[in-house]
């Protein structure tokens, strides 16, 4: 299995887009696995995906070790999600659209409640 794979990535890198497409649709759920590691909202994890795989079909003539593929797209990956990470740092968000605190939690110090908002998510 594992000389079938390193062919196809050789195929790829030599510019065999159909070997380039099943490369990465194999790659699939691990890819959106490791994003959600760390990205947490379902369109930064695809278009972090997304870019990853644009990014890596235009630079895949560059990758030295076929045995590699995995960890070069995943590093790609990470940078991604990075650098989606670094965008939403800098968003304002509007307070009035959060989620009401129940009034169970009147007696919570300013903390707890801070951090139940952090972790609650509101649908768009």
């Amino acid at each position: 299995m594992k000389n079938v794979k390193s062919r196809m990535v050789k195929r790829a890198i030599h510019g065999d887009q159909q070997a380039f497409a099943q490369l990465i649709l194999a790659q699939t759920e691990y890819l959106t696995r490791t994003g959600y590691l760390y990205l947490s909202r379902e369109v930064d994890v695809q278009d972090a995906i997304s870019e990853t795989t644009l990014i890596a079909f235009h630079s895949i003539s560059q990758l030295q070790k076929p045995e590699l593929f995995r960890t070069w797209l995943t590093k790609i990956l990470i940078r991604q999600c990075y650098k989606r990470y670094e965008e939403k740092a800098y968003e304002e968000y509007d307070v009035t659209k959060l989620a009401k605190l129940p009034s169970s939690l009147v007696g919570a110090t300013v903390d707890e409640k801070l951090d139940l908002l952090g972790g609650i998510k509101t649908t768009e």
